[in-house]
């Protein structure tokens, strides 16, 4: 794995996690008791293991700031209907889409309920989600309508294609596999991965000045930080933006305040 992570074939963040999982099937195992005489995995020598060493430090998502810049933002917006059609995956589309609409960390966008949109006391539309930072639920964020457009359409889909699972089961983005009543979401290594496919299907990404951005710097992740400047750049509070980032260190908030030259600031899709 770190041979095929090298070369670029596997994600850091693929390799640390199967690393993980590995790790957590052998010592389940013998937790379990199944390595004794008689179970099922009788046999797997006590030197079988992982060790410190084998598990790579877990990638982290990226530091503030580590925004993608607004021309290339809308070469990958221009490419959106593309996505589906490169990976066969509605969800994955909608999940991108909602990761740069609203800002949210991917394990939230990928395990929002079937009913994640509501509309405020004056009509304005809200997604309404849990929180992965520090686990605080059922947390609301004001929306466009485009992206209540995007919710509605993928609630319908999800609808027809679950036509007799109770909406209380149901997820936005359900998985497409051994998932027969819509109950289980896609997953953020799935996600991860297929977006992955999506961003190196596409020609050279280029930057204003005419040189090619490396398309290895763009993740998932990425969407929250340019989220998070485009709205530092449009001189918002710092309390506001960290209420809206749902950060809990003011320390993380402020980094995303760096003033730009009025050229280089993001726009909105």
């Amino acid at each position: 794995m770190a041979f095929l992570a090298a070369g670029g074939q596997m994600s850091a963040y693929c390799r640390t996690k199967t690393c993980q999982d590995a790790g957590w099937v052998l010592a389940g195992i013998r937790s379990l008791g199944l390595a004794r005489p008689g179970g099922p995995a009788v046999g797997l020598a006590d030197g079988f293991t992982l060790i410190g060493g084998d598990v790579p430090a877990k990638a982290g998502p990226g530091e503030p700031g580590r925004d993608v810049p607004a021309e290339i933002m809308r070469q990958l917006c221009a490419n959106l209907p593309q996505l589906e059609e490169v990976i066969s995956s509605r969800e994955t589309r909608v999940a991108v889409e909602l990761l740069i609409d609203t800002g949210r960390r991917p394990a939230e966008i990928c395990t929002l309920e079937w009913d994640c949109l509501a509309r405020g006391a004056d009509g304005t539309p809200v997604l309404v989600y849990d929180g992965a930072n520090a686990h605080r639920m059922r947390r609301r964020l004001p929306v466009s309508e485009h992206t209540a457009t995007l919710i509605t359409e993928q609630k319908l889909a999800v609808r027809q294609r679950f036509p007799d699972t109770s909406p209380g089961q149901l997820k936005l983005l359900p998985s497409r596999r051994l998932n027969p009543i819509g109950s289980r979401p896609v997953t953020e290594d799935n996600l991860i991965g297929r977006h992955r496919i999506w961003i190196d299907s596409m020609g050279p990404l280029l930057r204003a000045d005419g040189t090619e951005y490396g398309k290895s710097l763009i993740t998932p992740y990425s969407y929250r930080h340019s989220y998070a400047q485009r709205h530092a750049d449009a001189g918002i509070g710092i309390d506001a933006l960290r209420e809206l980032m749902d950060l809990t260190p003011m320390d993380t908030t402020k980094r995303y305040r760096v003033a730009r030259p009025a050229a280089a600031k993001p726009s909105t899709r």
